[in-house]
């Protein structure tokens, strides 16, 4: 057996070591001779490797393959979590989440081995470090890498911000980082709903596309969610939006709070119904009428939601401007969803990565947007035809130009169309 240098041979005597669950003990190491035997005391397992004739090539002079010892080891010195991490590394590439579980199946499977938990851990952390990078010389690389995107794609707005240096000799500390890359801003000022959700943990801003499709805005990196990081996000994305447009549309924002209320309402006699209800409800009528009933159940829910102004959460009172009937930020939910493989990676790879996926995104979007017929988009034709059906059970009487009175067996509503009101 040849091998092409005497750091190929430790290697492979390494790994064939490990695999056979036996240690080794080195009588000589050099560059010129590496002789190993089995450190079981009085084991004749033994091998000699030198240089050949060429100078170059070693090959295994002298090889006694026979224990005497008794039985494999499950723990072996040799496999240390460098060792481990390089076994691991093609698997964690193809598979970023796998678990500390799986690794210890694979390294009993594969290699005969019982590592603790702490060094799978370690070892886990070194193979994403090898194959993603290492977070503090990614943040060394990040000014590098801004600059590329602001070369090769100028409209971007990319703001970062770092903490304030007592002494200027100092390397900079990055403290937050704001992208809102080109195709974001055209796509949301130019056929986007004007509704902006915000997550927080990982600073983003989202819309719904003409389809109801989830669509990323921009996103940011922070020390932590706060006010004034959210301030500071918020005048970032102004600024973004205006760098295209000199009047940013009327937008509506909703923050990330429908699960607090959510959890205070599951607290208070299981009502959480009637929060829907009142939230989702058309008409004033609508919303008393759920009032109602939750007042029957829960005085104290009743007041709770009533100290906030209708038109903060209740569908009927929204205002027109924005044209919007959301009552939840759950399309948040999904970008959280859709960007959690990327989250723990190196700010460069994040970055990158979601530069990717919003790329990625976007052209399916389109050839999918390409194959629309007429000027109104699937989801919104399906919500028409479904209110098309609905509308069956109705009348309706001309009481002028543009008002009708409609009914049907319960109710009776007066519509103005020029005024886009519906009256009960």
């Amino acid at each position: 057996m040849a091998f092409d240098s005497v750091d190929q041979y430790r290697t492979h005597l390494k790994n064939y070591a490990i695999q056979e669950g036996f240690e080794i003990h080195r009588l000589k190491n050099e560059r010129t001779r590496v002789t190993i035997i089995c450190a079981n005391g009085g084991c004749p397992w033994r091998i000699h490797v030198s240089p050949a004739a060429d100078g170059k090539t070693f090959i295994v002079k002298s090889y006694t393959d026979r224990h005497t010892c008794s039985g494999r080891k499950t723990k072996i010195a040799a496999a240390n979590s460098r060792w481990a991490a390089s076994k691991l590394a093609p698997h964690i590439k193809a598979n970023p989440s796998m678990t500390i579980k799986s690794i210890h199946a694979m390294m009993r499977v594969q290699c005969g081995l019982k590592p603790s938990n702490q060094q799978l851990y370690r070892a886990r952390m070194m193979a994403k470090e090898d194959i993603e990078g290492n977070h503090v010389k990614s943040f060394a690389q990040l000014l590098a890498y801004l600059e590329l995107v602001d070369q090769y794609n100028p409209v971007t707005v990319i703001k970062i911000e770092f903490v304030e240096r007592q002494d200027m000799n100092e390397n900079p500390m990055f403290k937050r980082l704001f992208v809102c890359f080109k195709a974001c801003i055209k796509g949301f000022l130019q056929g986007c709903k004007p509704f902006i959700g915000l997550w927080g943990n990982f600073l983003a801003a989202t819309t719904s596309d003409g389809d109801n499709d989830l669509f990323p805005v921009a996103f940011g990196v922070v020390e932590v969610e706060r006010k004034d990081s959210w301030m500071w996000f918020l005048v970032c994305l102004y600024i973004a939006l205006q760098s295209e447009v000199d009047y940013v549309p009327h937008s509506t924002f909703m923050p990330d709070k429908q699960k607090v209320t959510k959890c205070i309402f599951l607290n208070l006699c299981n009502i959480e119904i009637y929060l829907w209800v009142a939230a989702k409800a058309y008409t004033l009528a609508d919303l008393q009428k759920a009032m109602v009933e939750m007042k029957d159940i829960s005085v104290d829910a009743h007041d709770w939601l009533m100290k906030n102004p209708p038109s903060r959460w209740s569908r009927h009172a929204f205002d027109q401007g924005a044209k919007i009937d959301h009552v939840t930020n759950n399309m948040t939910e999904s970008f959280n969803q859709w960007i959690a493989p990327y989250r723990d990676k190196p700010i460069v790879n994040l970055i990158d990565q979601l530069k990717v996926q919003l790329m990625t995104r976007f052209q399916k979007r389109y050839a999918s947007a390409c194959t629309f017929k007429g000027t109104i988009t699937p989801a919104v034709r399906k919500r028409l035809d479904s209110i098309e059906r609905a509308a069956w059970g109705y009348t309706g009487y001309a009481a002028g130009l543009y008002e009708f009175e409609v009914n049907d067996k319960d109710h009776t509503v007066v519509v103005k169309l020029a005024d886009r009101t519906c009256i009960v």
